[in-house]
């Protein structure tokens, strides 16, 4: 389990990297990308939603980040989602937790299907893999807004 800790505290690590860095810049998210405080928020809601609620954490996510997060939901301007600060608190909260059931798991556990049909997966390493995959993906576009911003 160990390897997914690391995996997670990685992408973290570098979805904060590019958080501050875009601190540091004078500029607004164009319309056509993603804003640093929806990408964490998303970050910290997928790693509620698909880990901390499948495994059965009684962890009291924000209400509101639901609503402002999830998959799909609608883009508002930056000023209205929570301050990025409060975000990243939640963010490592949530990373904290998923680390302690992550390495309460079994190499036997991890694997083993299990009915999580509702989310689209089969066993847990799925639902940590995807997770993390996305995290990647969305430090993607951060490396490509601070850099667009950047010139």
């Amino acid at each position: 389990m160990k390897h997914f800790i690391v995996e997670l505290n990685q992408v973290i690590g570098t979805l904060k990297y590019f958080v501050s860095e875009y601190k540091k810049l004078d500029s607004k998210t164009p319309e056509f990308l993603n804003c640093p405080s929806w990408i964490a928020g998303h970050s910290a809601f997928g790693i509620y939603d698909m880990i901390l609620r499948p495994l059965g954490s009684d962890f009291e996510f924000p209400e509101n980040y639901h609503t402002f997060f999830k998959t799909g939901s609608t883009r508002i301007p930056e000023s209205e989602y929570p301050k990025i600060e409060e975000i990243l608190e939640t963010l490592d909260k949530v990373v904290n937790e998923a680390k302690k059931l992550i390495g309460n798991l079994s190499g036997g556990e991890i694997g083993l299907p299990k009915d999580l049909r509702e989310e689209g997966f089969f066993s847990i390493e799925n639902l940590i893999t995807h997770t993390i995959q996305d995290i990647a993906y969305h430090n993607g576009q951060l490396s490509y807004l601070v850099r667009f911003l950047n010139k």
